[in-house]
């Protein structure tokens, strides 16, 4: 058994929130065709579960933020990220 090529995954700080996003997108789809060899596709999965958890610390930043910005202002409402404005 010949050993792959394994990438070590390393999150970039200079990578905007939509980079990631966009490359986790990526990693679903090259995963979805299923045309990766066995340690090609480990190694996706686990960068885009890192890339994951990157994310969700994000979200959960800027949801602090903006919970704090509302008591600032003297808003008290919950901040919820599954809300969308209707338009």
């Amino acid at each position: 058994m010949s050993k792959g090529k394994r990438a070590q995954p390393k999150l970039r700080p200079e990578e905007s929130f939509e980079e990631r996003l966009d490359r986790v997108e990526e990693i679903a789809t090259s995963l979805n065709e299923g045309k990766l060899q066995l340690q090609e596709a480990l190694a996706m999965y686990q960068e885009g579960m890192e890339l994951v958890t990157a994310l969700r610390k994000t979200l959960e930043e800027s949801r602090v933020k903006v919970e704090k910005l509302n008591r600032l202002t003297g808003q008290l409402e919950q901040f919820d990220l599954g809300d969308s404005p209707s338009s």
